[in-house]
């Protein structure tokens, strides 16, 4: 039961939920006339008080969204074209499908998309868009020339990774930086890993002010590993990595309670059991048990 606890407020926290869980209606929702599609990722700006969403819809309160919203002011509001190629063009139900974000996050007052959306407000974007609070940029000068799998702000930098090479004419293996005005590579990550077809780089999370990444991928010698970090100068292992029971991955970081969640399919780590979900403390990979509720202090405030 406890471990049923941590699980729900790790959820909520996730989500940025406070100390306590509401829920209210937001209008009559989202759908894609008359059918119910869903969203797919989530982001409330505390700054603006803003819920951005992003999913297969093409309507929110009866207006046309084009795959993704905005709720503030106790009303749904479009993001003018948002991910039509065509943003006048009348939505058929099937319309919206194939346009989606899988993250959004703010940065430098701006939010940012990244998922399966070829266009944003009509024009050719192949995954990458940037909302400036009044309208998108356009044109972006440095775009990804791949998929982006995950945003992350880290000391007033933003980091991405994904399946990509390169950002505009700059080489960016796997994972990259911005600072605001330019995109840098992350150390050299193809040096000390294999990103074999189909590589999978997924997830981000910093952990005592190192970087981690997570996917499927090797290390230099082929050895499955799916986890790295990187010390600011070179990317290394992190332990034996995360790569028992079958086909293994990682595909989410959260830190908690002096401690890095690591999410992912996999049943074991280390021969430590997992079943999907295990802790790194710095040193070592250990199973959630009741010592992780019971040690936060944070559950039952």
């Amino acid at each position: 039961m406890k471990r049923i606890v941590l699980y729900i407020y790790l959820l909520a926290s996730f989500l940025g939920m406070g100390q306590a869980v509401k829920f209210h209606k937001l209008g009559n929702g989202i759908n894609n006339n008359g059918y119910y599609t869903p969203v797919r990722s989530m982001f409330y700006d505390t700054i603006d008080k803003k819920l951005y969403v992003a999913g297969h819809f093409t309507q929110a309160d009866n207006k046309t969204v084009w795959g993704v919203a905005v709720w503030y002011n106790n009303m749904w509001d479009s993001l003018r074209g948002g991910f039509a190629q065509y943003p006048q063009q009348t939505p058929a139900p099937n319309e919206g499908y194939s346009s989606w974000a899988r993250k959004i996050i703010r940065y430098k007052n701006k939010v940012y998309f990244v998922g399966g959306m070829s266009y944003v407000n009509g024009k050719l974007t192949s995954g990458f868009g940037v909302w400036n609070g009044s309208n998108w940029d356009y044109p972006i000068p440095e775009m990804p020339n791949g998929n982006i799998y995950d945003l992350k702000v880290f000391n007033d930098t933003l980091y991405a990774c994904g399946l990509f090479t390169k950002f505009g004419n700059t080489t960016c293996n796997n994972i990259a930086k911005f600072d605001g005005n330019s995109w840098k590579p992350v150390g050299n990550f193809q040096k000390f890993y294999k990103t074999y077809a189909p590589a999978q780089i997924n997830a981000l999370g910093f952990f005592n002010n190192q970087l981690y990444v997570g996917g499927a991928f090797s290390d230099s010698t082929g050895m499955p590993r799916n986890i790295a970090k990187f010390d600011g100068t070179k990317w290394t292992n992190v332990e034996a990595g995360i790569k028992q029971g079958g086909t293994s991955y990682v595909t989410a970081f959260e830190e908690f309670n002096a401690k890095l969640y690591i999410g992912g399919h996999f049943f074991k780590t280390n021969e430590i059991p997992g079943k999907c979900l295990v802790t790194w403390d710095g040193q070592n990979y250990n199973s959630i048990n009741d010592n992780d509720l019971e040690n936060s202090g944070e559950i039952f405030r």
